[in-house]
């Protein structure tokens, strides 16, 4: 399943903010509806016009971690004094950082031995 559905699409066209999230919101429903049944979820960190792709599988800890991002999104917008449309709406890569896999924590050894790479040292 990608991120840039055509309901995201559509929604987030609209110039409502609230149209996007709630269209983000069903997805995240689909995409624990496809875990309950055991499918693999891909979600490409992209946004549909770009023409590069990055997908990252996603667990239901991934999805739950967006939708309290979202949860956090429509608080600031009902909190914001301004009109929603014009408070500045999360980007789509920061949407989906939390799906990124964290990366493996080097050794000190290869902790150094890249540091002597970057530095243009012998090994």
């Amino acid at each position: 399943m990608r991120w840039d559905s055509a309901a995201t699409q559509t929604a987030a066209g609209s110039g409502v903010p609230l149209a996007g999230i709630a269209a983000l919101v069903r997805e995240c429903t689909e995409w624990l509806d496809r875990l309950d049944r055991e499918e693999f979820v891909s979600v490409n960190l992209h946004e549909a016009t770009d023409p590069q792709t990055e997908y990252v599988a996603a667990d239901r800890a991934q999805v739950r971690q967006v939708l309290r991002e979202i949860a956090r999104e429509i608080e600031g917008l009902v909190a914001a004094s301004t009109p929603a449309s014009a408070e500045p709406v999360a980007s789509h890569r920061q949407r989906l950082a939390s799906l990124l896999p964290k990366p493996a924590r080097l050794s000190p050894h290869e902790e150094r031995a890249q540091l002597r790479r970057q530095f243009g040292l012998e090994p």
